[in-house]
């Protein structure tokens, strides 16, 4: 309110917004293909900052994990961004899967799920995929996994053995072509044994435990 001398008063009204930061990262999902045992390859990470001003991030990775990141935490300086090799060196021969978390400050948290599959002369697994792993999280969201499977004996089927038969339910419920499979490459994964998934995929969700839970 302001007074003036001729004992009027006027009234101001004023609004604001503050812009927070704007953060987010280049690729959600990385797919290293096929990789030969004790064989590398690499992709290019960014982190991408359309801020005014600087933030900072991390990302939470083990360091003797197969997935090696170039750089963990940094500064990225305002309209601009970071560049992070990520390497992928797997030591047997197996699909491997795993959703790393990168914290940034004052914003929420991102993640990028990293996905490859090694082989060697004998041993070539069927390549996982970003939507394989994308139906088994639905499904776990939706409660369908809640029940525990069985198999034709009776006992209870692992979280592996679970998820690669989501696969398997994935691709009788689509009528691929072979020129489709060919051409994506998008082939369940037939063999529990095969696949090696980061145990936060694996959370059980009941009317008593909705809260989420990382490893």
């Amino acid at each position: 309110m302001v007074k003036v001398l001729g004992g009027n008063e006027l009234k101001i009204s004023a609004m604001g917004q503050a812009n927070g930061i704007d953060v987010y990262l280049s690729n959600k999902s990385i797919h290293f293909g096929e990789v030969q045992q004790t064989g590398t390859t690499n992709r290019l990470l960014n982190i991408i900052n359309e801020s005014d001003q600087p933030t900072t991030f991390q990302f939470f990775s083990d360091k003797s994990n197969v997935y090696s990141f170039s750089k963990l935490e940094g500064t990225v300086a305002p309209h601009s961004q970071a560049r992070i090799i990520v390497e992928f060196y797997p030591q047997m021969t197996c699909n491997y899967y795993e959703r790393v978390f990168c914290v940034v400050r004052n914003h929420q948290v991102l993640y990028v799920d990293l996905i490859g599959t090694c082989y060697d002369v004998l041993t070539k697994p069927m390549p996982l995929m970003q939507r394989h792993v994308d139906i088994f999280r639905h499904k776990v969201i939706m409660g369908i996994h809640n029940k525990a499977r069985k198999d034709k004996h009776g006992d209870p089927i692992d979280a592996m053995a679970s998820v690669n038969a989501s696969f398997n339910d994935d691709r009788d419920s689509n009528n691929l072509s072979a020129m489709d499979l060919e051409i994506n490459q998008e082939i369940p994964i037939d063999d529990p044994s095969q696949v090696v998934l980061h145990k936060e995929m694996f959370t059980d969700i009941s009317a008593g435990n909705r809260d989420v839970k990382f490893s």
